[in-house]
């Protein structure tokens, strides 16, 4: 027989070896992230990538080959796994699904169910049909339960229609279908058993046999196993009623006058087992509990088949941890846990506390930390429990391992607890440990062997600053080869996500180094993995520092290159993701341009199976943005061509990643930017573009922010395109009117496109950009009034005209300004919103009068600005006033601008700029009194000095003052 060439997937870092459980030889698998697995006849290898030979192995473990098969889209197909145990702990790796030619499994299936006559089946035949309902509810998954269900069936009905005598089924067969609904995990499935168990009761019968009058007994009923795989189908479903079904499939095992259906110690573990699984539900730890001592009461009162042990107690500890008592339900389980010790002690063995007990508890407590820190009070606790271990008081001598379990336990909880003295407690720790084991403290770390516990200790120390050197030194023995830990990629990885955790940039970046380093020593013992990149990718894009950014490139480049040598059998989408994200934030254009290197890779990658997850649209816009930043000429070209891949890639059905709102918005903000392309041709063609994508997608592209993003382009001092900006808000009301839902022309647009109409507009040479503005703005205005349109610019659409006006010298410009300014306030009278004048409008409305410094235009400006109301004058309103008073020819500009700025006194309106203002006048007046003004600077320089500090402006203003008003 032959498979096709399939995928392994395995955990990282376990020392993978020779597999003995194969079809006839074996398989030689390495210790590192593998590679292929090929099966060929009656022999299995496990072949290197680069080299296409076997590797040797250079430990050996037990491990087991499994191949299942199930039934997906009408087709059979097989599975694989490997089982392994190293360092007693129970490893599955799932191997990718592959598919086998001519499966026999799925022909014998296909014979039973459909190519045998009714009633013809010889024994044989029954035999193994029935061998086929055991294989696929092994397989633990509602499809393959369903097919072997339907054998079932065909089988009844060998019996029961075809008159088959040969058929007789045995309650197992019923029960190991029922077993495997309940283990599938899905809803559906304890439906399917609890619908099964009861067909089971309803044929469990005597057929007739007509020809001879005889009862044939072939279908037993329910036996307690039967009730026990329903039960245990309850106890794994997530349902709301999954506790009430299983109370009454016990009750009724309790109350049944059946002698062989009566509840034993499992069906009681299994109750127990499903209130323990009520996470967050504080009376579900109270009930298993009770039924513990239900259990004891009965195997006093006699009953043989009720007998506490290990495995109830630990279930019960598991009610508790899961409870929702807070601190209380921890305790209630180290209460008990103390119990089981004291029991054992007492000669109980069948109640000795494993692994399990005792991690329980521990997790129990580390449930209850506040930001992921733990009280001192419950590490003390913790700490306790770990004595429990080390105390002498129970014989482990049969499992010894479970010592130097407990206590790496007790030891990451003391490296993740955040107490101040987690080092030396970590030190306590294990001393207690050595002196159980009658050695010094660092022949003891060396004698566990256990590098959990080890690297627990490390990072406790590490965390801890009055320890943070020895846990320095520990690490500097791991990586030297000095300590019996290996500096394998679990280990440092451990310590690694210890930095990262902290953000301790520099740690993590020398204990990467030192694993790279290691590795071309070493070779694949300490070959970074995914875990490694993703978290070295993660905490570059977490800090500021630029220089992480050419690290992150250097993380990925060295990520590829692990790939490309074997070592890893996929890449991290997650690595790609973060270096692009870090890339497009940086400030450095060579970064920024490096952005879309790393997108191309992603994407050549993903096509080349060597990612799972493509390019989604969010990396494509990230990578626009960046393009959009970067000081380069062909930016343009750049977001065209990326824009066209996208659109190719769906198109050829390689990606799902469509441009979206955003997409297009950093193209328009590109080409607005972009002389070469920037014209109406171009833009249109991409407003085209999207909507002619909306038409076939049937979604919405067109939203305000696609337009703001073009308007304010248009709008650029530099790139502006007034014409331009007006087709763009034209299209927008275009889309409005034929009810396009996330089209809504707002005043935003307006401003933006009244900004874009003065685009060129520097003097009095480009008078025509600003009266061709003037009149676009008052078009507006009246297709408002004339409820043509609901939208107005604000305030700061008008102002902006406004402040052009105030720019030129025109002869006109104060008869324009005036227009503007009255129609604000008609406007703002008869109900428009945020289009009165403000304090920046009166300002501009007053330079704009006192352009020309003439004492007709500087009293006009005077005129204006007694007409503003008292509470609409701020500080800049008043200082804009002193400076044209300063700068104008009135003979009495002084006393005007002194009564000015002693009004600001009292009204507390007044700066530094204020002083400095009547000062200038003072300076610049030409009255004959000089002693006079020089007297009235002095005493103006004063009240400055007693309002606030004098600026540099002030002190040459006061210099220049006496030097040109003094007599001396």
């Amino acid at each position: 027989m032959s498979y096709k060439l399939i995928q392994i997937r395995l955990p990282f870092a376990l020392h993978w070896s020779r597999i003995a459980t194969c079809p006839t030889s074996n398989i030689l698998v390495p210790h590192h992230t593998p590679q292929k697995l090929q099966f060929n006849n009656s022999q299995c290898y496990y072949h290197h990538v680069s080299t296409s030979q076997p590797l040797i192995p250079p430990t050996a473990s037990s491990i087991r080959l499994n191949i299942t098969s199930t039934r997906r889209s009408n087709q059979k197909v097989t599975f694989a796994s490997l089982e392994t145990k190293h360092d007693n702990r129970r490893f599955i790796a799932p191997i990718e699904s592959f598919q086998k030619d001519n499966d026999p499994l799925s022909q014998d299936i296909s014979h039973v169910l459909h190519k045998t006559d009714l009633g013809s089946m010889t024994p044989k035949q029954i035999t193994h049909a029935k061998s086929i309902v055991y294989t696929l509810s092994n397989l633990r998954t509602f499809q393959a339960a369903q097919i072997a269900e339907e054998i079932l069936e065909r089988l009844i009905a060998e019996g029961a229609d075809g008159g088959n005598s040969h058929v007789k089924l045995e309650a197992k067969l019923y029960n190991t279908i029922i077993d495997a609904y309940g283990k599938s995990g899905t809803d559906n499935g304890v439906d399917r058993a609890e619908a099964l168990v009861e067909r089971m009761r309803e044929r469990s019968r005597v057929f007739v046999d007509l020809d001879t009058n005889e009862g044939v007994e072939f279908m037993t009923g329910p036996d307690l196993f039967t009730y026990n795989s329903l039960l245990n189908a309850w106890s794994r479903s997530k349902r709301e009623d999954a506790v009430t079904k299983a109370e009454k499939i016990v009750d009724f095992l309790e109350s049944n006058n059946s002698e062989t259906v009566k509840p034993n110690s499992i069906t009681y573990n299994i109750m127990m087992n499903t209130y323990a699984n009520q996470v967050g539900e504080y009376g579900y730890a109270q009930k298993a509990e009770d039924l513990l001592l239900h259990m004891t009461s009965l195997q006093k009162d006699g009953y043989e088949a009720i007998h506490p042990d290990t495995t109830s107690f630990n279930i019960v500890l598991k009610a508790w941890k899961n409870s929702g008592g807070g601190v209380e339900s921890a305790k209630r389980a180290e209460e008990i846990l103390r119990l089981m010790v004291k029991l054992y002690v007492d000669g109980h063995d069948d109640l000795k506390p494993d692994n399990v007990s005792f991690r329980t508890v521990i997790h129990a407590y580390m449930k209850h930390g506040e930001n992921g820190k733990l009280s001192s009070d419950i590490v003390d606790r913790i700490q306790d429990i770990g004595d429990l271990v080390t105390n002498g008081e129970i014989d482990f001598s049969d499992n010894p391992h479970i010592i130097s379990e407990v206590t790496g336990e007790v030891l990451k909880c003391l490296a993740k607890s955040g107490v101040a003295d987690a080092g030396k407690r970590a030190k306590s720790v294990f001393e207690k440990l050595n002196q159980s084991r009658g050695t010094t403290i660092s022949e003891g770390l060396n004698a566990t062997n256990h590098e959990n516990a080890y690297v627990s200790t490390v990072i406790a120390l590490l965390s801890d600053q009055k320890t943070a050197d020895l846990g320095h030194e520990m690490m500097h023995d791991i990586l030297e080869g000095k300590s019996s830990i290996l500096p394998r990629t679990y280990t440092l990885n451990r310590i690694l996500h210890f930095y990262c955790q902290n953000q301790n940039f520099p740690a993590a970046q020398d204990t990467y180094r030192a694993m790279l380093r290691l590795s071309k020593k070493q070779g694949f013992e300490t070959v970074p993995d995914i875990a490694t990149y993703n978290m070295m990718a993660n905490l570059c894009f977490q800090t500021n520092d630029e220089d992480s950014s050419f690290l992150a490139l250097s993380i990925l480049n060295e990520m590829e290159e692990e790939y490309k040598s074997g070592l890893l059998s996929k890449m991290s989408d997650f690595v790609y993701d973060m270096v692009i994200h870090k890339l497009t934030k940086s400030k450095l254009p060579i970064s920024q341009g490096n952005a879309h290197d790393v997108l191309m890779r992603m994407i050549k990658g993903y096509d080349n199976g060597a990612l799972e997850r493509e390019p989604g649209t969010i990396l494509f816009n990230m990578v626009l943005s960046s393009i959009m930043n970067q000081p380069v000429e062909n930016k343009a070209e750049k977001a065209f061509e990326l824009l066209q891949l996208m659109h190719e890639r769906v198109k050829s059905g390689k990606s799902k990643s469509h441009p979206d709102t955003r997409t297009y918005s950093h193209l328009l903000a590109i080409l607005t930017k972009d002389r070469k392309l920037h014209d109406s041709k171009t833009i249109f063609g991409v407003i085209q573009m999207i909507e002619d994508e909306e038409n076939e997608r049937r979604v919405f592209l067109f939203d305000n922010i696609v337009f703001e993003t073009a308007l304010y382009g248009l709008s650029d001092d530099q790139y502006g395109d007034g014409a331009l900006a007006d087709k763009v808000l034209k299209k927008m009301f275009f889309l409005r009117k034929n009810d396009h839902k996330l089209v809504n022309p707002n005043s935003m647009v307006m401003n933006l496109a009244i900004k874009a109409q003065l685009s060129g507009h520097r003097s009095t040479a480009s008078c025509k950009i600003l009266f061709d503005a003037h009149r676009y703005l008052m078009n507006i205005v009246s297709m408002y009034e004339k409820d043509e349109s609901k939208v107005l610019p604000t305030r700061v659409g008008f102002n902006t005209v406004l402040a052009h006006w105030e720019k030129t010298h025109h002869l006109k410009s104060p008869g324009m300004a005036e227009e503007i300014y009255k129609t604000m306030k008609r406007l703002s009278v008869n109900g428009a919103v945020d289009v009165s004048p403000n304090s920046f409008t009166n300002n501009l409305m007053m330079r704009i009068f006192a352009r020309d410094r003439k004492i007709k235009s500087t009293l006009k400006a005077v005129n204006f600005f007694k007409s503003i109301k008292e509470e609409q004058l701020d500080i800049h309103s008043y200082n804009c006033m002193l400076r044209i008073l300063a700068g104008s020819r009135m003979n009495d500009k002084v006393d005007m601008a002194n009564n000015l700025l002693l009004d600001m006194e009292s009204r507390k309106l007044v700066d530094v700029a204020s002083y400095n203002a009547v000062l200038s006048a003072c300076n610049l007046s030409n009255s004959n009194n000089k002693q006079r003004l020089l007297d009235l600077a002095i005493e103006t320089y004063r009240r400055l000095k007693v309002v606030t500090n004098p600026n540099e402006l002030s002190f040459i203003l006061i210099i220049r003052a006496w030097k040109k008003l003094s007599n001396d």
